[in-house]
């Protein structure tokens, strides 16, 4: 899973929740900032190249994007943010199936495509805000984008599926924990997780409170924080409960491996755990294509 963590203000968060945003997405890194009237843009496939860009950064508005691939070649021409047109810039954390935008080019990812299409449908800076709930509905609630303008304004499409971490949204917590290594299942930990000031977004806890189908809390299925929902998933081993509270992520995930359990040689039908908390698991590749395809159906 990528990682985004932008800032309008241009400050600064923990270097080592950076790091382990780099080394937890090895596939490259992008970083877009704006000087108040044009959108610079640097890529780079090492660490030693987004040290020198993210030195660079001296208080204005900026967007990092560390990759981990899904969808085409492991590249600069892959590494975020995309272009959408001079004055509007784009990263993306998710997976993105042809239902929501159609991928003839195999060798380019699902965030270029996406990209092409917002281009063709005329997206600009000047109508990003009053189009971003559109958006919201075309990619679904499990992708995020920062958008950039060239002004440094940024505009976030499910920005309440992400987190607030001193003055900056990141897409997801997962770089917000100090872990030693993982055991089997991810409920195993050998080191407890220290979580750095970290808050939901906006409106996350009021929305769930109020819609009564979620709250705000650890997940049963991986230990991050988000807004959960009440699932039915009894065959959890990691869970105390029939009904664990799980986040969206483990959800697809643990639907997808009860749907192939085959695939993954679970025992008397048990649920695997989410392999999204497995970054060098081999069967990761296959079970994203999976995800892919069942997104079709």
């Amino acid at each position: 899973m990528c990682l985004i963590i932008a800032s309008e203000t241009g400050k600064l968060i923990d270097y080592d929740v950076v790091q382990r945003g780099f080394d937890d997405n090895p596939h490259g890194w992008g970083i877009m900032k704006s000087d108040g009237s044009r959108i610079r843009a640097s890529r780079g496939m090492d660490l030693k190249s987004f040290e020198a860009a993210y030195k660079d950064l001296n208080g204005e508005p900026y967007v990092i994007h560390f990759r981990w691939a899904t969808h085409g070649t492991k590249g600069l021409d892959n590494c975020h943010p995309f272009k959408v047109n001079k004055k509007l810039y784009m990263a993306h954390n998710g997976i993105m199936s042809e239902n929501v935008v159609p991928q003839p080019r195999k060798d380019m990812s699902d965030t270029w495509h996406y990209a092409q299409k917002l281009r063709r449908l005329g997206l600009h800076s000047t109508n990003l805000k009053e189009n971003l709930s559109e958006i919201e509905k075309d990619i679904g609630s499990t992708n995020k984008l920062a958008f950039m303008t060239a002004d440094g304004r940024i505009e976030i499409a499910n920005r309440r599926a992400g987190v607030e971490h001193n003055g900056a949204w990141l897409s997801n917590d997962w770089s917000l924990y100090e872990i030693e290594s993982w055991g089997r299942y991810a409920h195993t930990w050998s080191k407890t997780p220290k979580r750095l000031n970290v808050k939901p977004a906006p409106n996350s806890w009021e929305q769930a409170a109020a819609s009564g189908k979620g709250t705000y809390d650890a997940c049963e299925g991986c230990g991050h924080f988000g807004w959960l929902v009440q699932t039915d998933f009894d065959d959890f081993p990691w869970s105390n409960t029939d009904t664990p509270l799980l986040c969206d992520e483990c959800v697809r995930q643990a639907q997808a491996c009860r749907d192939y359990a085959t695939l993954f040689d679970a025992e008397n039908d048990a649920v695997e755990p989410p392999l999204h908390h497995f970054e060098n698991d081999p069967r990761r590749e296959q079970f994203d294509r999976l995800l892919c395809e069942m997104s079709k159906h």
